[in-house]
């Protein structure tokens, strides 16, 4: 009997050993396919979060070659502080991170490169804009100036603004680039640095006084066209951005120019020139001064530069007809005058000659008057 339960046991025993290998095996087996789940989900969590990135940093390029800059320069503020964060521990996204500060740079200088080609461009541009100006303020004015002798030529379009003239995108989309990478002053001071530059050549006044009285005009309205649109442009930005041009930038724009300008009374007192070269300059500075002073600028400093500019004019008109009264003067031979005829007499009428008595006339008579001095 006892052997029969031993027997029993070792039967339960074998069979209890061949389920539980079973069961193992199983076990096991579960195991790994658990495992290999969770490293499925693993991967495509991961493939989840990376996807994205890839997609941001392939449209970076894309935006980097079609010269996108500013919707780059957005995207990289994305990677950064959104994608590329919570994938940090992947090498790829290593790269990446380490290529944004690089990129970053190479926007800013192709930035600075668009913001050269843009100051180049208004400097040449200034002068249509200065002219443009002059004539729509001289139009509401409604002056008796003579604009088409003082400023030589028309633009083609009156009604056309500044810009229409000129194309401020590049300038706008440099602000809004360094404004998005915190170095919106750096920006500024960069751009008044070289609008400083620019105004001390554009600034730089030596009126013309040539033999040529069109060549001297035309010369003096290029220069003040130009200084009108270098303020023209820079009033256009002050309303048009916030924080790129103040009003206080611009006073000391306009300071430096009324510095260089200031030279013209030296000038002046040093120079004997033709009246109507003088009354050419005085009324193209009275349309300077009437364009700026409705572009908010303070024109009051000019006055005193018209005044002196009108007294030269009178000393030189003086001085101009002085020498000829005393050339007719020197060839009279003072005696009485003498008329011969009713054609000669109707041709002094309406002078002193008005109290003589025509009825009694008989010719030919003798008036107590010389030639030179009725």
């Amino acid at each position: 009997m006892v052997k029969g339960l031993q027997a029993d046991i070792c039967n339960v025993d074998t069979m209890l050993c061949c389920n539980s290998a079973e069961l193992l095996d199983s076990h096991e087996s579960l195991i790994s396919q658990r495992l290999e789940l969770k490293n499925m989900a693993s991967t495509i969590q991961a493939i989840k979060l990376c996807i994205p990135v890839l997609e941001m940093y392939q449209k970076l390029k894309e935006e980097m070659h079609n010269k996108n800059y500013y919707s780059a320069i957005k995207i990289l503020g994305h990677l950064e502080h959104t994608y590329l964060p919570p994938i940090s521990s992947y090498s790829f996204a290593s790269i990446m991170a380490q290529q944004i500060p690089k990129t970053r740079q190479t926007i800013k200088q192709i930035s600075r490169c668009d913001l050269k080609d843009f100051l180049k461009t208004i400097r040449e541009k200034s002068q249509d804009i200065g002219l443009n100006a002059m004539w729509q303020s001289h139009q509401t004015m409604n002056t008796d100036i003579p604009i088409d002798h003082i400023l030589g030529r028309r633009p083609k379009s009156i009604e056309d603004g500044p810009l229409d003239f000129l194309n401020f995108a590049p300038i706008y989309r440099c602000l809004h680039i360094y404004s998005i990478i915190g170095e919106k002053e750096d920006f500024a001071k960069e751009y008044h640095a070289d609008r400083k530059k620019q105004a001390d050549l554009t600034f730089k006044f030596v009126p013309k006084f040539g033999d040529s009285p069109q060549e001297s005009d035309s010369y003096n309205a290029e220069y003040f066209c130009k200084v009108v649109g270098f303020f023209v442009i820079e009033n256009t930005l002050l309303h048009t951005t916030q924080g790129l041009v103040t009003h206080t930038s611009i006073d000391e724009l306009w300071n430096l120019f009324l510095s260089c300008l200031g030279n013209l009374d030296q000038l002046l007192l040093n120079k004997d020139d033709k009246p109507q070269q003088l009354l050419d300059l005085k009324l193209l500075l009275v349309l300077f001064c009437q364009t700026l002073g409705g572009y908010e600028l303070n024109v009051t400093k000019l006055y005193k530069l018209l005044i002196n500019l009108y007294q030269k004019y009178c000393d030189s008109l003086q001085s101009l007809w002085k020498s000829k009264f005393k050339e007719v003067f020197g060839k009279d031979n003072y005696s009485p005058l003498s008329v011969d005829s009713d054609v000669q007499l109707q041709q002094l009428m309406g002078c002193a000659y008005n109290a003589l008595d025509k009825t009694n006339t008989k010719f030919p008579v003798t008036l107590t008057f010389l030639k030179t001095s009725p």
